[in-house]
């Protein structure tokens, strides 16, 4: 018995090497009109770095709870952390423009994989197991979403299969192993809905798993303790949303704006059953309407007649009828969508308001009753006609084996399609110069929309074939500026401003800002562009600007004065003398000398009523944070120091058990930045001090992460030891 156990094992071993390496083929064929085209992918919501620079720009902007862009703004990233750890670990080894096209190669493997995984353990035939794993992955939902860039949910996708194999597994075993693989499987799964689609899979597989009274306890065990550790290993982002909730996700104020009906404008019955897309995502459709439309209709609807065709057979239908459970919620949200009204009262409804995304937990539950149909029909012996439908499913996904992924072609209006780009030389130069200043200023990019298209280039010229402005969103310097139809809080004043103003008054718009470069690509589409550039060389012939290059593509200009980031106003002539340093983008440190009056604290960052001041009484440690001045403004009598991004620092609890300090005075200031009155009876009199400038949800970012590792490391930990 021991060594038929042995043999079972080795054989399970080598088929799954075997469909390992032919699934990471599989892929690598499929993409390699891409991996060997030159340029980043760029196009529809693609925005990954295009150099190393804006990788550690990206990096540092989702690290910390507070984002460095062209006003500062709450990062609601911090989730994206474990994918750009992959991200940098890949561009240590490959170019920067391959690394995204080899997060691409992983998605479609892993997803290929894990449902095989999945089918195998439900007992499906090996040859048909593994063809399951790539009808989930060549759906036309994952060849949309690909399109679309859309990154993140592609890797939930791709991680549900193992989410609901080892959930089954730990309910059926009782072993708490496979709940520490959920935990380290949680901790990529960083989609804000996947916790909602995978929450509804186990709630539907109770009607699978749960066969006796005692089986219902065995299940609420499991599930709760699945539903824990997820958000246990999620705790580095969910804990500061939670204590420190933010309006553009706990609230609804988007559910019934104009992008939030257009992203399920493709949202209606026949689309929901043949797991289309929804938004612009409906390129696989455009394809195979071009060949054979009637044909290419009816193959569309191959895998929702496999799915009903499960509903006849008698031995899994438990499982069928939970998945069936989940796989009809789309059509429930269909409904939902024309009464949104009913979500406007629910908290973090913003979070759902793309309904069309829960094609995906339906994509799911339909590729798996697709292949018991056919694992029915083998065992049934019906192989010719099992051959058959596997023809025909070959045929109805032929846009992938064709490469239509990348195919583009002028003309065809919102059919887009993968492509990829080469930035010219200036772009990479100006980025490398702005990424070796040291002072704290900002750059302001125009165009200033957030997408970019080149009219130059009919690839990225015109409607739906923008991208993303990846050189201002990734600037070394604060830069990017993205308008959406989520509020923009105390920005939103300044921003309607700066759009009306641009052609017409632009420099005493941002005049009380910050901004010292303005940079112009002239290879972009600008609106009113030759009015802004006159106004500007106007400004230059002013001594207002400084013109500090110019080439084919871009111009850069400077101001020739503008604020410093941190500085004290007064109502009387005296003010104090500030020297102040950067931490990281989440905290500062302000030396304050020659206070003997009340003043004005002025923070040119956006105003968030998070930002907090503590004081610090001491100055025996002056000289290890001030040290070095980069840049002196005499006017204001502020010095600015070396600045830093350290995470960890030693002086990581330095304001956890101190009161925040002037928190009555906290007032928005220009329309746009904080402002805070200090006076000496804030500071007990003193008249050098030092203030610790910190963004709230900091503190819960260190508790949150340092909470993350512990699980994960005890997952880890539990793992090893279980399988020595």
């Amino acid at each position: 018995m021991k060594n038929i156990n042995v043999y079972i094992k080795k054989k399970t071993t080598l088929t799954t090497l075997l469909a390992t390496t032919l699934y990471l083929l599989i892929s690598l064929a499929i993409f390699w009109p891409l991996l060997s085209s030159p340029g980043i992918i760029l196009g529809g919501d693609w925005s990954l770095p295009a150099s190393l620079v804006q990788l550690e720009a990206y990096f540092n902007q989702v690290l910390y709870p507070w984002s460095n862009t062209l006003l500062g703004d709450r990062s609601l990233g911090l989730s994206a952390l474990p994918l750009l750890v992959i991200y940098q670990v890949l561009a240590l080894f490959f170019r920067i423009s391959l690394t995204a096209k080899l997060i691409l190669v992983i998605l479609f493997f892993l997803s290929s994989f894990s449902f095989y995984l999945l089918l195998r353990y439900l007992k499906v035939y090996l040859p048909l197991a593994f063809i399951g794993g790539l009808i989930y992955s060549t759906t036309p939902i994952f060849f949309n979403y690909i399109i679309m860039g859309w990154v993140f949910i592609l890797l939930a996708m791709s991680l549900l299969p193992f989410m609901v194999l080892y959930f089954i597994k730990a309910a059926k075993e009782q072993n708490a192993k496979n709940i520490a693989i959920l935990g380290l499987i949680s901790f990529f799964a960083v989609q804000a809905q996947f916790i909602v689609w995978v929450s509804l899979i186990w709630l539907a597989l109770s009607f699978y798993l749960i066969k006796s009274k005692k089986d219902v306890l065995i299940y609420l065990k499991y599930f709760f303790l699945s539903l824990a550790i997820y958000l246990l290993v999620n705790s580095y982002w969910l804990l500061g949303m939670l204590f420190f909730p933010d309006p553009r996700v706990t609230s609804s104020d988007i559910l019934t704006s104009d992008v939030s009906w257009g992203i399920v404008a493709h949202l209606h019955p026949i689309n929901t059953i043949r797991l289309y897309g929804s938004l612009y995502n409906f390129q696989f459709e455009t394809i195979i309407n071009t060949l054979s439309p009637l044909i290419f209709q009816a193959l569309s609807f191959l895998l929702p007649i496999l799915a009903v065709l499960s509903l006849f057979i008698k031995k899994n239908i438990k499982l069928v009828i939970a998945l069936w459970s989940v796989g009809i919620i789309p059509f429930f949200l269909y409904i939902l969508n024309f009464h949104r009204e009913i979500l406007l009262s629910i908290p973090f409804a913003n979070v759902f308001r793309d309904f069309s995304r829960f094609t995906i937990i339906s994509t799911f539950a339909y590729c798996v009753l697709a292949v018991i149909s056919l694992n029915y029909l083998y065992l049934k012996n019906h192989k010719k006609l099992l051959i058959f439908i596997i023809a025909i499913w070959a045929v109805s996904v032929y846009p992938w084996w064709t490469n239509k992924i990348t195919t583009w072609q002028d003309g065809v209006g919102q059919d887009i399609r993968l492509r990829t780009k080469i930035f010219p030389q200036e772009y990479l130069e100006t980025e490398n110069y702005l990424a070796s200043l040291l002072e704290e200023v900002k750059v302001l990019y125009l165009p200033i929309n957030g997408m970019a298209d080149y009219y130059a280039d009919p690839r990225f010229h015109s409607s739906y074939k923008e991208t993303r402005d990846i050189f201002a969103q990734y600037s070394p310097l604060p830069g990017g500026l993205e308008i959406s139809d989520r509020n923009l809080g105390f920005a939103t004043d300044f921003v309607t401003r700066l759009k009306q103003n641009l052609a017409t008054d632009l420099l005493k718009t941002i005049e009380p800002t910050n901004i010292k470069y303005i940079v112009v690509r002239t290879d972009m589409l600008i609106p009113n562009h030759q009015e802004i550039l006159n106004q500007l060389d106007q400004a230059v012939e002013n001594d207002l600007l400084s013109i500090h290059s110019t080439s084919a593509n871009l111009v850069v200009y400077a101001r020739n004065t503008t604020p410093p980031h941190l500085y004290a106003t007064s109502e009387t002539a005296t003010v104090p003398k500030l020297t102040f340093t950067r931490i990281n983008p989440a905290k500062y440190r302000i030396l304050v000398e020659e206070a003997t009056e009340p003043y004005q604290l002025v923070f040119l960052e956006k105003f968030h009523p998070y930002w907090k001041i503590y004081l610090d009484s001491s100055i025996t440690n002056i000289n290890r944070y001030y040290s070095n001045t980069i840049a002196n403004y005499p006017l204001e009598k502020v010095n600015e120091s070396n600045h830093h991004n350290i995470f960890f620092t030693s002086s990581l609890y330095d304001t956890w058990n101190k009161p925040t300090l002037a928190d009555s005075s906290h007032a928005p200031i220009y329309g746009l930045a904080n402002s805070w009155k200090i006076t000496p009876q804030n500071v007990n009199g003193q008249t050098t001090y030092q203030l610790i400038l910190e963004f709230q949800p900091l503190k819960l970012t260190y508790l949150g992460l340092g909470a993350s590792l512990l699980v994960l490391l005890s997952c880890l930990f539990y793992l090893v030891k279980k399988n020595k």
